[in-house]
């Protein structure tokens, strides 16, 4: 029952808000066209006698170039920083050395075993494994790739 009071709440914010809106395509009131332009003393009987008032006159500025270089030259703490990624990178690929040796083990017990859900699972961890140590060699080169095609633009 609050369900349907809700939804009965929803609809009449919906169709009220509806009520007081004008169609998409509705035709817009405009000020005649003579009333726009300016007359040079020259008669209303002269062809082409009206003319419409010129356009503002229009600037583009260009937005300012930023010109950026990452580098770490300088930077304290880069070779730090260095480092510890590359501690990351090797704790990656010990961390998939051992999905991939833990998924083997438990294929091959559970496909002994004659338990095929843990032999899903097994190969599911060295699946994994050799995909997060794909991904660890292709970090570097893949964040390096999409600066320079990015920067490219």
């Amino acid at each position: 029952m609050q369900r349907l009071r809700r939804l009965a709440v929803i609809g009449l914010l919906v169709v009220s808000g509806l009520v007081g809106a004008t169609p998409a395509l509705a035709a817009v009131p405009t000020a005649p066209a003579a009333a726009d332009s300016i007359r040079f003393g020259v008669p209303a009987s002269v062809p082409g006698a009206e003319v419409a008032d010129p356009p503002a006159p229009t600037t583009t500025i260009a937005p300012p170039v930023i010109d950026v270089n990452p580098t770490s030259e300088g930077m304290p703490g880069a070779n730090l920083i260095r480092q510890l990624l590359s501690w990351l990178s090797q704790l990656a690929l010990w961390g998939s050395l051992a999905s991939i040796l833990a998924g083997a083990t438990v294929y091959g017990l559970a496909q002994n075993a004659a338990n095929y859900n843990g032999a899903y699972r097994g190969k599911q961890l060295a699946v994994a494994g050799a995909i997060g140590a794909a991904l660890a060699g292709l970090a570097p080169i893949a964040i390096s790739m999409l600066f320079k095609a990015a920067r490219a633009g």
